[in-house]
């Protein structure tokens, strides 16, 4: 009795330290990939030819950069490294490619 015991605890222990080793695997060996987030701003129901929608417009973008940049559409992704940067250079590559 107590053999069957001793042998279904040591399967379970090996069973948990495999799955324990595939996950911690798992984020080293997706520590080296670049994971770009890039979230759609729909421009519907604006009028950007009028201030108000212009401003409108800017805001959503400026959602949309504090999102990718910090909690939003990350699963299981480490957070960015500098957050305030990465806000900064996502607005900035969403303003240029709004005016192109």
């Amino acid at each position: 009795m107590y053999t069957k015991t001793a042998v279904l605890r040591a399967r379970s222990v090996l069973g948990a330290a495999a799955v324990a080793c595939t996950l911690f695997a798992g984020n080293v060996a997706a520590e080296d990939r670049t994971v770009t987030v890039a979230i759609h701003v729909s421009t519907r129901g604006l009028d950007l030819s009028q201030p108000a929608g212009a401003h409108e417009f800017y805001t959503r973008l400026q959602r949309a950069a504090r999102v990718a940049c910090t909690h939003g559409n990350r699963v299981d992704l480490a957070p960015a490294v500098d957050p305030e940067g990465c806000y900064e250079k996502a607005l900035g590559d969403a303003i240029r490619s709004a005016n192109q």
